[in-house]
């Protein structure tokens, strides 16, 4: 396991005649516990402001702004965008009915207003430890530059970095069958032919190795 990050790493290996055969035969995957789990909260805007105008959340925590405007009304209008003060957000324009979604990773205090009428303003406190943004999912291609030259097999990118939680996906680029398989059982591809795609999800931290099983060498 490498810290909180997870990585892909290929190596190459010889085969008995002592050519370089096959450069994407082993890989080792590394995946790292989640990010705290994520909270929500609701913020109501309206003509008449936002409530509550002050808010304390903890780190990771999602803010809703929903408009409760029950349509355009004159002079004003039913839109609102919201701009913090220190710049950190800014809302599009958000129509009656509609809602907006921001994830607060620091901590710290947010002052902000609705652009359109700056007399409406509100706070948010922050709390907590800085949270790392939620797991991304991530693609690997299995690739064959060259036909005829093996040299130049392999995935990319080589090496990728995800958390607990995300999926991965392989897809096999080139023309000739691989598998993702790893070597402890616990998934495998089973053969992809060119244009094939894979994917999986990794719900638990651990380091993996993996193996295309008709390159083994």
């Amino acid at each position: 396991m490498i810290g909180s990050h997870v990585s892909w790493r290929t190596s190459a290996r010889r085969a008995a005649t002592g050519a370089l055969a096959f450069a994407m035969s082993v890989a080792l995957v590394s995946v790292a516990a989640p990010s705290a789990a994520e909270a929500e909260a609701v913020v109501e805007v309206s003509k008449l402001g936002f409530s509550p105008a002050n808010l304390s959340i903890r780190t990771g925590t999602v803010v809703i702004w929903k408009n409760t405007n029950a349509g355009h009304y004159p002079a004003v209008g039913g839109t609102h965008t919201l701009v913090a003060d220190d710049g950190s957000f800014r809302s599009p324009p958000i129509g009656p009915g509609a809602s907006w979604t921001f994830r607060f990773l620091n901590p710290g205090r947010i002052a902000y207003r609705d652009e359109g009428t700056p007399s409406h303003t509100a706070t948010i406190a922050v709390t907590g430890d800085p949270v790392r943004p939620p797991a991304a999912d991530k693609e690997v291609a299995i690739v064959e530059p060259s036909a005829t030259d093996y040299q130049t097999w392999g995935y990319d990118p080589v090496d990728v970095v995800i958390e607990t939680g995300a999926t991965v996906t392989w897809r096999n680029n080139g023309a000739q069958g691989h598998t993702v398989t790893a070597d402890d059982g616990s998934f495998d591809s089973g053969d992809m032919p060119g244009g094939a795609v894979y994917k999986k999800t990794f719900e638990a931290p651990g380091a993996f190795t993996y193996f295309c099983k008709p390159h083994p060498w």
